[in-house]
C-alpha cells in the first residue's frame, strides 16, 4: 500500500506546479532503470509453512461456485482436512454469498485491529475510563466475530439462530492467532487452559486483554479472560454488552496490581494492528467482486532458502476486477484474464520486497490513472500513461536512530506504445530525524520530510521534489 503514497504528490503537481522539470535521457539510462528481477516463481519448490508447530498446505486452490449449499459442503470438508491432518494441497469452492459473509466478518476483524492499534498508541495518562471504553468496543466486536464464525450464538425467539455462512473462517482465524502467539514467543496465549486454545472467543479475548492490560501498566488477573468471555457469551444485545463490559473492565483495571514489565505483548501485535486494516480493505475490494473471478491459486514456495509466495488469479472472460480508491489518490488496478503474481519478501542482494506480475495468455494487471486529478496531472505535469504493471519493488529502512527511507519503483508497459512501451515510476520518501532526550525518555523527532517523484519514458525523465517541515503538515 505504500505505493499509493506517491499519488498524494500528484494532486499537488496538477494544481500547484503547472510544469514539472524534465531532462532528456542519455543512452542506457532507461535500460538501467528497467531491470526486471528474475521470476523464480515457476522454479521455486512448494514449501508447507508452519504456524504454531502445525504445517499448512503449500497450495490453496479456491474456485467460485454459485451454489451456496455445494460451496458450504466444500468449505467444511476442506476445513475438516485442515483440522485432522497436514495436507500438502487443499481445494474448495466459495460462493458469492459466502464472500459477502466474509466481507462482513472482515469489517469486524478490521474494527478489532483498529481497537488494538488505538490501544498501542494510547498513553497511560489518558485515564482508566477512556481505556475501558476502547477495550469494551474491541471485545464487543470480538463477540460479534465469534458469533459470525461459529455456532455459539444464542437462540432467537423463533428457535435456534441460522447457521452463519462465515463459520468456515473459524479455523483460519485460529491459525492467525496461533501465528501471533508463536511470534510473541508464547506471551499472548500461554495463560490459557489447553481446552480454551481451540475456542475462538477465548483466544481473541485473551489477545485483546493481554495487550490492553499490558498498555495500562497492569497485571492481567488470572481469571479475567474467562469472566469477560462469560459476560460476552451471555449477552443478548451488543449495545448492552458494550456498556456492561465498560463498567466491568474499568473496575478490573482499578483493582489489578501494577505490571512487573510493560510493552512485551504490545510489540507482538503493533505491526499487524497498524497495517492490517489497510490490507483488509484491499482484500475486501477484491472479494466483493468474487462473482467475476473463476479461481485463485495461492502457493507457498522456497528457492535456495528464500521464501516465495505465488498467486494465480483467473478472471472470467469479458470481466474485469477493479480495485480503486482504497487510499486517497490511488490509481485504479484492473485485473483481467489470467495473471501470476510472484512476491519475494526480501531479496538478499538489495533487501527489497519485490512483486512480479506475469501475464498468462492475454491476461494482465493494469494500472490506470483515472479521474479529474490524473487528467489534470497528464495535462499540466507529465504524460502519465496507463499500462500493464510488470514489477513493483519496495525498500524501507527504519533505523532506531537516523533517517528513515521508503523507496518504491514501479515498472510498467504503456498501453498502445509498440515502439518502446517501458515506463518507470519512482517514489522516495526520506524523513530526516534526530534523537531528543528528556528526563525519562529518548525519542526520535522528525526535522523535515523530503519527497521525490520521478516518471521516465524512453525519451525523458520528469522529477518533482518536495521538502516539508513538521509545521507544514
Amino acid at each position: 500500500m505504500k505505493l499509493t503514497m506517491s499519488c498524494v504528490g500528484l494532486a499537488g503537481l496538477a494544481f500547484l506546479s503547472g510544469c514539472i522539470p524534465s531532462e532528456s535521457l542519455q543512452s542506457g539510462q532507461l535500460d538501467a532503470a528497467w531491470s526486471l528481477s528474475q521470476n523464480i516463481g515457476s522454479i521455486a519448490a512448494y514449501e508447507q509453512p508452519s504456524i504454531a508447530g502445525r504445517r499448512l498446505p503449500a497450495r490453496w486452490i479456491i474456485h467460485q461456485r454459485k451454489s451456496v449449499i455445494l460451496s458450504t459442503v466444500s468449505i467444511v470438508r476442506a476445513m475438516d482436512r485442515l483440522q485432522d491432518g497436514q495436507p500438502e494441497e487443499i481445494a474448495f469452492a466459495v460462493s458469492p454469498t459466502h464472500t459477502q459473509a466474509l466481507v462482513d466478518l472482515l469489517d469486524k476483524a478490521s474494527g478489532v485491529l483498529k481497537g488494538l492499534s488505538s490501544l498501542t498508541e494510547s498513553q497511560h495518562g489518558e485515564g482508566t475510563e477512556k481505556w475501558a471504553i476502547t477495550m469494551a468496543d474491541t471485545l464487543t466486536q470480538i463477540e460479534e466475530i465469534a458469533r459470525m464464525a461459529s455456532l455459539e450464538g444464542p437462540e432467537t425467539p423463533d428457535g435456534p439462530a441460522d447457521e452463519p455462512a462465515g463459520m468456515a473462517a473459524e479455523p483460519l482465524l485460529k491459525m492467525i492467532v496461533s501465528y501471533l502467539d508463536e511470534s510473541s514467543e508464547g506471551r499472548l496465549l500461554s495463560d490459557l487452559a489447553p481446552e480454551d486454545i481451540t475456542r475462538l472467543r477465548m483466544v481473541l479475548t485473551q489477545l485483546a486483554l493481554k495487550v490492553g492490560f499490558d498498555l495500562a501498566g497492569k497485571q492481567l488477573p488470572q481469571d479475567l479472560v474467562a469472566r469477560a468471555a462469560g459476560v460476552m457469551r451471555q449477552a443478548e444485545r451488543m449495545d448492552t454488552l458494550n456498556a456492561s463490559l465498560t463498567d466491568f473492565l474499568s473496575q478490573a483495571a482499578q483493582d489489578a496490581p501494577p505490571a512487573a514489565e510493560e510493552g512485551r505483548a504490545t510489540k507482538a501485535v503493533y505491526l499487524i494492528s497498524t497495517w492490517g486494516p489497510k490490507g483488509i480493505r484491499f482484500l475486501q475490494a477484491l472479494i466483493r467482486q468474487w462473482d467475476k473471478i473463476d479461481s485463485v491459486e495461492i502457493a507457498f514456495r522456497q528457492f535456495e532458502d528464500q521464501p516465495v509466495l505465488t498467486a494465480v488469479i483467473n478472471v472470467l472472460p469479458d470481466k474485469q476486477v477493479r480495485v480503486a480508491q482504497q487510499v486517497i489518490f490511488q490509481p485504479t488496478f484492473v485485473f483481467r484474464g489470467q495473471s501470476q503474481v510472484v512476491v519475494i519478501p526480501e531479496l538478499p542482494e538489495t533487501n527489497e520486497t519485490v512483486a512480479i506480475f506475469e501475464p498468462i495468455g492475454d491476461g494482465a494487471v493494469e494500472m490506470r490513472f483515472e479521474g479529474i486529478v490524473y487528467g489534470l496531472a497528464k495535462l499540466l505535469a507529465f504524460p502519465l500513461t496507463d499500462g500493464a504493471v510488470r514489477e513493483v519493488r519496495v525498500f524501507t529502512h527504519t533505523p532506531t536512530r537516523g533517517d528513515s527511507i521508503v523507496n518504491v519503483v514501479v515498472l510498467m508497459e504503456a498501453t498502445g506504445d509498440k515502439a518502446d512501451p517501458r515506463r518507470v515510476l519512482v517514489f522516495q520518501d526520506v524523513r530526516r530525524q534526530r534523537l531528543v532526550r528528556s528526563a525519562f525518555s529518548v525519542e526520535p523527532i522528525t526535522l523535515r520530510k523530503e519527497q521525490v517523484f520521478s516518471y521516465l519514458n524512453p525519451q525523458r525523465r520528469w522529477t518533482y521534489r518536495r521538502i516539508k517541515s513538521p509545521a507544514e503538515d
